[in-house]
């Protein structure tokens, strides 16, 4: 059973440099300079045990910067059974 989903990502595909733990929610506000972002979502149980990678998401942040709502159900993790 998905307990909560960890938001991981990098400024390179596959690359994740920074994570956040965003609980049961389904979605999370960021803050990020301009660049490219490679984002992708893992859930995990009760007792943190992690499923696999999500597909990866790609968001571009232009000049002045942004604050993206990462949604996790459009990368789609899973735990598995």
């Amino acid at each position: 059973v998905t307990a909560g989903y960890r938001i991981f990502y990098g400024a390179s595909s596959g690359n994740y440099q920074w994570s956040v733990d965003v609980g049961n929610q389904t979605s999370a506000p960021l803050t990020l300079a301009p660049g490219r972002y490679y984002f992708a979502v893992r859930a995990y149980t009760a007792s943190y045990e992690y499923g696999p990678y999500s597909g990866e998401a790609i968001i571009t942040i232009g000049p002045g910067g942004s604050s993206p709502t990462a949604a996790i159900p459009s990368i789609g993790p899973s735990i598995p059974t």
